[in-house]
This record gives structure tokens, C-alpha cells and sequence, in this order.
């Protein structure tokens, strides 16, 4: 595996919870967070045009780095392996095949939405495919919904090319000499494994090369850290005792840090209220920041839905930081039984306690797939292109609600609040995500099974036959793609074919007129003739 130094220690970690019985090596490179910090920063509160120009100038960042990095390619050719299986979002199959000459295939975390799958051949279309950031119904859109999608998803479709083609794609292909962008050439991977299921986006058509695995990466919950399991108990002091015996700094102090004190009777029934409230789990995502700018819309939700359910939130220590900051503006002082505040949490085991009542979240895939298997309603709040398609989705099958980013920002939290107090005390919410749970739990060959044989059929097919899965639309230019050459000879030949009936029937019209002139000339010359020999 290759992956970089700071993610070695989580990638092991998992690799070694999931398969304990297998062995792996890692190959490790220096990751240069900083090049493209900023950007990430940024990609939160931008809008979509501007949230697409920072992702694409991350991307080529991200590969850039990778590509740079001349030990680590030197590595690569000194191993020479059969098959590259690289992530799909930056494309690292598509690269390392054009300079190192190794078969690869693409695997999409899930990521990259339609925008990625027609890169490789499979088209979207705009008549109930609603476009990013539209937040159009997936289950069917009206008429003047349709109209105002295509140009979105012309748009849309017209930026990406703009950015691979003229903006930090085309720099990166010019750099390291390679004259194929992604998805075009032989150098194009075989397949594109996609870790994500039709139950949680809209269906719709893709090409042969692109294979849907399920939903790879959530699993049955595991045990909680006792930290947590305290607090979801509605106990907190014992919370804080069991986060200060691991020195992990959980309890977040100044928002939760205050155990519950005071008459012990009074304690312990505030005890026994707060554990029968239902627990809202907050987090936006471990690649984003919280925008600093939709903390006090966060934290007047949070004091407004008081005493009706409890709060665990994932918060980075400098958001930590802000949250607390909007609260004591607001004058609101919570409790350790009523919010707990983490840096770091088991996503995937907190989703899976029945406790959590509501999961509200920036829509990534990896979240509303942890969601969607364990049954939790989500609450998303889509913060870039990928993440609107799947909570809209979501809302529009009855398991979540959506609240623009924007709202958020603008401080807001008026349909935060009331986006929490629906989604908590409506049980219909929870019945349709516990339909969409089973839907994901009932492939009869496990999304890991399926990828392990898509791998063996890779390293069989690919010695020497290159990318036959593609389709031609791939090699083909977009007007070309869209018949807009085809269509132009129509309309050209529509417009010869009017242009000479037109002028047939101008020719007509004037053989015609000239006909009649003559035909009134002759007849008023005769009449004329009569009328002499009449006088004489």
C-alpha cells in the first residue's frame, strides 16, 4: 500500500482491524499539506463555480506531489508490480501507467459523483439527473426544472472541461510528460471500481467499465471507547474520568468539561433525563474545516433544541475554540450531560449505538454511507459539488433533511433548528433509513468479495490488451459526443432545403406574376383593338 506518512498509522490500524490474518507493506512519501491548505480552507464557504476551480487546483496538487516525488517513483519502478490500483478522484491510475508503463485500474471512494463517471464513458443526463448544487429532486423534476438543469448541467459539464483542458490538469500533463489527460488514450485504466450503491444516489446509466461495488467501507459497530459509552449512558463524570485515564483530551473543556455536581439526588435524576434524550451526532467531515462563519448559527441551534435531545459533536481543538466563543456570546451555558465535544471519533461505531438519533453532516461518502448501513436519518449540509446529489437523494426518499451551507453562514440557524427538531421527533425518517439499511446489507456477494474478483479479472485481462471497456464516446470530442456536428449538417441541410423552396417558390411566384401580366397586357390590348373598329 501506498500511502503517505501521515496517514501510515490510521491506514495500518484499519488494515489491521478489518483483516487481522493478512499482511501488509507500506510504501510512504511526505505529504505536503501546505500546497494546498489554503484551498481547502476556501472550498467550504465558496460557491459552486468557485468550489470546482479550488477542488481541481487541489487534485492537481494532490498528484503533483505524488508525481514529484522522484524516490517514490523510483520505488515504484524498482517493485515493479502487475496491476496499480489507484484512487480514482486524482486519477493516480491514469498517471502512473503513462510514465511507468504498469496496468491499472481506478477505485472511486466515492468522491467524484457523475462528474468522474463520465470521464469514463457513462453519461449524465439532465432530463432526472439533477445537476450540482440545483438541489432538484432526484425522484422526478417538473418542466421548468428540466429546462433551468440542462444549462446547469451544460455548465457544469463546460467549466470541468475548461479546467482539465486549459486550467491545472493540462499544467500537470504538461509537466510530467504525458500527453493523454484522464479517461483518453491507452494509458486509460481498465475499470473504475466505485465504492458506493444505487440505494444511496440516483440510478442512472454507466459504462461497461465502471463497476458498482456496494457500500465497501461500513461495517457492524465494534465497542465504544468507555469515554463515550459513559456519556451516551447520561453519565459525565464518569465521562471525564474515563477520557482523563486515556489522556486523550476528550472531553472538550470550557464546553463539556463541567461534570455534574451538586445534590446528589438532583444529579442523578438529571442522569436518568439525559440519557433518555435522543443524541444528535454533529461532525462535518475529517478533509474539512467547519466554516468559522456558521458557528453561531451552530450554536443557537443547539441552545434553542435544549432539553429535547443531547449533542455529540466532532470539532478539530481550533473549532473547538469558536464554538465555544458563539455560545458565551449567546449567554448559553451547557452542561457535560448535554454536549460532549471530541477531536477524533469512531464514526462508524457511534452511527451504529442506538442512542444516535439524527447524524448531521457535510454529506461526504463515506458519512452518508456509515449513516445509510446503520439506519441513522441525516441532517446534511453540503459544503462542495459531490456532497448535494446524495443528501438531496436522501431527502427525497424520506430519510434526511437539507440545509444550505448558506444559512448557515449567514447566521441563520433557523432551519438548522428546525431541520433537528423534525428529523428527531418525526419517526418516519428513522423507518425509511432502517429500509435503506437493509437494502445495503442484502447484496448476496459482499462489496469486498466483489472488488477482490474485479482485481483478479484486471490482472487476467490486462497483459496486452489495453483498455477494451471504454467506450468510443471516450476518444471522441464533446460536440462530437453530443451530435452537435450531425445536428449542424440537419440544420444546414434544413436550411439549403427551405432556402431552395423559398426560391422555387419566388421562381414560381414570379413566372406566375409574369404569366398574369402578360395574359392582362394581351386582354387589354384586344379590348382596346374592339374598341377602335367599333368608333370607325
Amino acid at each position: 500500500m501506498v500511502v503517505s506518512d501521515n496517514l501510515q498509522e490510521a491506514a495500518q490500524s484499519m488494515a489491521a482491524a478489518r483483516n487481522p490474518q493478512h499482511r501488509h507493506s507500506y510504501i510512504t512519501y511526505p505529504f505536503r499539506f501546505e500546497v494546498f491548505a489554503d484551498d481547502m480552507k476556501k472550498i467550504a464557504t465558496a460557491n459552486p463555480i468557485m468550489a470546482m476551480t479550488y477542488g481541481y487546483r487541489i487534485l492537481a496538487a494532490m498528484t503533483d506531489n505524488v508525481l514529484s516525488d522522484a524516490t517514490l517513483m523510483q520505488r515504484f519502478k524498482d517493485l515493479k508490480p502487475d496491476l496499480i490500483i489507484g484512487d480514482a478522484t486524482a486519477s493516480y491510475g491514469h498517471w502512473l501507467t503513462a510514465l511507468l508503463g504498469i496496468p491499472s485500474i481506478e477505485f472511486d471512494v466515492g468522491t467524484s459523483s457523475g462528474l468522474l463517471h463520465s470521464t469514463f464513458g457513462g453519461q449524465v443526463n439532465p432530463a432526472y439527473i439533477p445537476a450540482s448544487g440545483t438541489f432538484y429532486p432526484s425522484t422526478g423534476m417538473s418542466f421548468w426544472q428540466r429546462c433551468y438543469n440542462l444549462g446547469a448541467t451544460a455548465l457544469t459539464k463546460a467549466m470541468a472541461h475548461v479546467h482539465r483542458e486549459y486550467g491545472p490538469i493540462r499544467r500537470l500533463a504538461r509537466k510530467h510528460g504525458v500527453p493523454n489527460l484522464p479517461g483518453q488514450g491507452p494509458t486509460r485504466p481498465l475499470l473504475l471500481l466505485v465504492n458506493f450503491d444505487w440505494s444511496l444516489e440516483p440510478p442512472r446509466p454507466v459504462a461497461p467499465n465502471t463497476k458498482y461495488l456496494g457500500a465497501l467501507m461500513p461495517r457492524l459497530a465494534a465497542a465504544l471507547p468507555a469515554s463515550i459509552m459513559a456519556w451516551l449512558e447520561g453519565r459525565p463524570a464518569a465521562a471525564a474520568a474515563a477520557a482523563a485515564a486515556a489522556a486523550d483530551d476528550a472531553v472538550a473543556p470550557g464546553i463539556a468539561g463541567a461534570a455534574a455536581s451538586g445534590d446528589t439526588d438532583a444529579a442523578a435524576q438529571g442522569t436518568a433525563t439525559a440519557a433518555a434524550l435522543p443524541v444528535v451526532f454533529i461532525s462535518f467531515g475529517a478533509s474539512f474545516l467547519a466554516p468559522q462563519a456558521a458557528m453561531p448559527a451552530l450554536a443557537a441551534a443547539l441552545a434553542a433544541t435544549r432539553g429535547s435531545m443531547r449533542f455529540l459533536l466532532r470539532l478539530r481543538h481550533s473549532e473547538q475554540q469558536q464554538l465555544q466563543e458563539a455560545l458565551e456570546e449567546l449567554g448559553v451555558v451547557v452542561s457535560a450531560d448535554e454536549l460532549l465535544v471530541l477531536p477524533a471519533v469512531p464514526q462508524n461505531d457511534l452511527l451504529g449505538h442506538p442512542a444516535v438519533a439524527a447524524f448531521v453532516t457535510q454529506g461526504g461518502y463515506l458519512s452518508m454511507q456509515e449513516a445509510a448501513y446503520h439506519g441513522v436519518p441525516v441532517i446534511g449540509v453540503p459544503l462542495m459539488i459531490g456532497h448535494t446529489e446524495l443528501v438531496t437523494h436522501a431527502r427525497d426518499h424520506g430519510r434526511g433533511l437539507l440545509v444550505t451551507k448558506e444559512s448557515l453562514l449567514s447566521g441563520d440557524a433557523g432551519p438548522l433548528t428546525a431541520a433537528l427538531t423534525q428529523i428527531v421527533s418525526n419517526s418516519s425518517f428513522r423507518q425509511q433509513a432502517a429500509v435503506t439499511a437493509a437494502r445495503l446489507r442484502a447484496h448476496p456477494v459482499s462489496p469486498g468479495q466483489q472488488a477482490a474478483d474485479w482485481v483478479a479479472y484486471a490482472l487476467a485481462a490486462s497483459p496486452g490488451a489495453g483498455s477494451f471497456l471504454h467506450t468510443q464516446g471516450q476518444d471522441m470530442p464533446w460536440f462530437q459526443v453530443l451530435l452537435l456536428d450531425v445536428l449542424a449538417v440537419y440544420a444546414a441541410s434544413a436550411a439549403l432545403a427551405v432556402a431552395a423552396l423559398a426560391t422555387g417558390m419566388r421562381v414560381l411566384a414570379a413566372s406566375w406574376y409574369a404569366a398574369r401580366h402578360s395574359h392582362h397586357t394581351a386582354a387589354a390590348g384586344t379590348s382596346a383593338g374592339s374598341s377602335r373598329r367599333k368608333q370607325e
